[in-house]
């Protein structure tokens, strides 16, 4: 089941991505999901609130039409967030981190050969702290191309907000 789907595209590089919100992939209807998300053709997209934990990580890894997942394991009831990336997508992996809190990852790669720094941020209602600490780490350790996704359960901009 969706919680949502951004409407709005964003364009990078020619590269098309989307970020959703689910309400788990182990739950009812995840496998809808994903085809919703094969439907929308984008060649990069976001998840957040994936809710994958240490014995569900396998339901990522065998995901269909051979799209690259990356993503992080955190718990199956709550946070946890992916990237997941077409296939035929001119992709090189570099390394990922992932935010011990499972709101967070970042992943170093290349894409239509360029260096890119692609980020998906789950702010969780109770872990307010996860945006600083990606603040200070991208400050020191991003390249390239910085692309930033997720939903961030907080006013950023009260201008533009």
């Amino acid at each position: 089941r969706l919680s949502y789907c951004l409407p709005r595209w964003s364009v990078f590089i020619g590269c098309l991505a989307t970020s959703c919100q689910t309400v788990g992939l182990n739950s009812p209807g995840g496998s809808d999901l994903m085809k919703t998300l094969n439907s929308l053709e984008a060649e990069i997209v976001f998840l957040q609130e994936t809710h994958v934990g240490p014995e569900h990580y396998q339901m990522l890894e065998n995901v269909e039409n051979g799209q690259r997942v990356d993503f992080s394991v955190y718990d199956p009831r709550s946070k946890g967030v992916a990237i997941l990336t077409r296939q035929g997508v001119p992709f090189e992996y570099t390394c990922h981190r992932e935010d011990y809190s499972g709101g967070c990852l970042v992943l170093f790669c290349h894409l239509y050969g360029e260096l890119h720094t692609l980020v998906n941020v789950y702010n969780h209602n109770e872990d307010r702290k996860v945006l600083y600490r990606l603040k200070d780490y991208l400050k020191e350790t991003a390249e390239g191309v910085l692309v930033v996704g997720g939903a961030f359960n907080t006013v950023l901009d009260h201008d533009f907000d």
